[in-house]
């Protein structure tokens, strides 16, 4: 009997960089990344060697490299993309000196806060789903972000006053939010896309938030929320859905 091998496969789907050109090449190479998922911790100097000069580099990938902290202060003024993703970074430092910085890749670390004024005036995208991220302070200093995306974390609330004027898409899935001020629209005024799938939520808040969306004209997400016990509003066309991290003590 012959014996057949199941190769598994995943598309990362082709997105757009803030100036409209294509970036799935880019993105696929920094989620695979080049490093060994066992080997221990490094440093950002360390990470860095194999780019050196890397001062007028506009893109960077430095995914599933162990990197343990980015240091503040970095002086890339030509850095448009980069790519953190699968690291062991625990913190964000505020005050980078990344002034061109367009995307901001760091899924899959071990982030459990945003700082306030992380002050990137040129930010449009910024990933930071799959961490451990309890709290976001206010004010980010963040004018040009787009999307913001903060699915699997373990966030219960999001502050009243983020700064965020430009703001698009908002990506709260699978977190740990038991209420979201209908008013959100009028915090966000550019916001077309709010993602609240699988949190805590009540029903009598989904439908102010459904409703609210509705005046607004905006589009939300609300499905397989919890509710007491049970989920709510499953959704059909999720066959299966990612585990969700275990939220820790």
């Amino acid at each position: 009997m012959k014996e057949f091998m199941l190769i598994s496969l995943f598309v990362i789907p082709c997105c757009k960089a803030a100036d409209d050109q294509p970036v799935a090449g880019s993105l696929l190479a920094a989620f695979m990344g080049r490093g060994d998922a066992g080997k221990p911790g490094i440093s950002w100097n360390q990470a860095v060697q194999q780019y050196m000069p890397i001062e007028n580099k506009e893109e960077l990938l430095l995914s599933s490299e162990q990197i343990e902290a980015i240091p503040a202060n970095l002086n890339l003024p030509q850095l448009r993309r980069l790519f953190l993703i699968d690291n062991q970074i625990e913190a964000i430092p505020a005050n980078l000196n990344l002034p061109q910085l367009q995307n901001l890749y760091l899924e899959m670390n071990r982030i459990k806060t945003i700082p306030a004024n992380l002050n990137l005036p040129q930010l449009r995208l910024l990933y930071l789903s799959n961490n451990w991220i309890e709290s976001i302070q206010a004010n980010l200093n963040l004018p040009q972000l787009q999307d913001l995306y903060l699915g699997n974390n373990q966030l219960t609330a999001i502050p009243a006053d983020l700064n965020l004027p430009q703001l698009e898409g908002l990506y709260l899935e699978m977190n740990y939010i038991e209420h979201i001020d209908q008013n959100i629209f009028t915090q966000f005024p550019n916001l077309k896309y709010l993602n609240l799938n699988e949190n805590p939520l009540t029903q009598e808040n989904i439908d102010a938030l459904r409703e609210a969306a509705r005046l607004t004209n905006r589009t939300i997400a609300i499905s397989a929320n919890k509710i007491g016990s049970k989920y709510a509003n499953p959704d059909p066309d999720k066959s299966v859905k990612p585990a969700k991290r275990t939220k820790k003590n």
